[in-house]
């Protein structure tokens, strides 16, 4: 009886030690994966700080522009130059829809002798030149204000300024400086992002004085020209 007691003692501790191996072997449980933090969203692009914005080439007239002109000049006055005009223009905005307009022209006409001195006036040198006789070569200043463009892609403005220049007729040996004001139409057509071509017409008035004894006289012409215009 006392060995039977002995046996089922010993049983029962082989029992519980096995057990307990059983649990120290089992593997821990995996720990839940973590969820990834969402990535923070990227910054939305920002210009760099001093960098300019891109010029819009597509504007109807570029902040700065240069052109040439070439057209006619016609005298309305006997001592008012003519001829064929070539001319250089320098455009610079001033506001949304004004422009400097600086230009400097020279016009190329006859030289011949149209002068001669009037009995009938005492001997008073008297010129009857032609719309298209003498030389002229000037500088003008002034503004060019342009309208809205038009659906067909034309684009109007008027003109309005003052100049000198010197104007000579060589073969009368005559010669003077006129101060003048200008005014005038014109219409300009972008055919390409840079390049602008047009015309315009301009009515010249002002003041000349003339040596030879021909003193002070009043001068008008007619200007047509046609041109290019680049933007810088």
């Amino acid at each position: 009886m006392g060995r039977l007691a002995v046996a089922l003692l010993v049983w029962l501790a082989a029992g519980t030690a096995g057990a307990q191996e059983e649990e120290e072997a089992a593997p821990a449980p995996a720990p839940a994966a973590e969820t990834p933090a969402a990535a923070p969203q990227a910054e939305a692009a920002l210009p760099l700080e001093g960098m300019e914005e891109p010029v819009d080439i597509e504007y109807p007239v570029a902040k700065q522009e240069i052109g040439v002109r070439l057209g006619a000049q016609l005298g309305l006055s006997s001592l008012t130059p003519g001829g064929f005009r070539i001319g250089a223009i320098y455009l610079y905005r001033l506001d949304d829809n004004t422009w400097f307009d600086g230009e400097a022209a020279t016009s190329f006409g006859s030289g011949s002798s149209e002068c001669f001195y009037s009995r009938a006036e005492s001997l008073t040198l008297v010129c009857n030149h032609g719309g298209l006789d003498g030389f002229s070569m000037g500088l003008s200043g002034g503004v060019r204000m342009f309208f809205a463009p038009r659906p067909s892609g034309f684009h109007p403005y008027v003109r309005a300024g003052a100049g000198l220049s010197y104007a000579g007729f060589s073969g009368d040996g005559v010669s003077g400086a006129v101060l003048f004001g200008y005014g005038g139409a014109g219409l300009r057509f972008r055919v390409a992002p840079r390049l602008a071509v047009g015309g315009e017409a301009l009515l010249l008035l002002g003041p000349g004085l003339y040596d030879s004894g021909l003193g002070l006289r009043l001068l008008g012409g007619l200007v047509v020209q046609f041109g290019v215009e680049f933007a810088l």
